[in-house]
């Protein structure tokens, strides 16, 4: 399965480990970003601030298409 693709008929289960799984490469680039920053790095910085946001908006489409009747 692609990135950010969502096959159809996925459950809460399948949605919520996506979720899981993209909250923990989202901590692994926090924790690379605050090592750019302590080695001012500038072009790392915005590449890594870039895939936080890519990793952001994907938790969010994930959560977004929870069924929670």
């Amino acid at each position: 399965m692609q990135d950010g693709v969502e096959p159809a008929g996925m459950g809460n289960i399948e949605k919520i480990m996506l979720v899981a799984g993209k909250a923990e490469e989202l901590s692994l680039t926090v924790q690379k970003l605050s090592k750019a920053l302590a080695r001012g790095e500038l072009e790392d910085l915005k590449n890594l601030l870039n895939e936080m946001k890519q990793c952001v908006a994907e938790i969010e489409n994930h959560l977004n298409t929870l069924n929670l009747e």
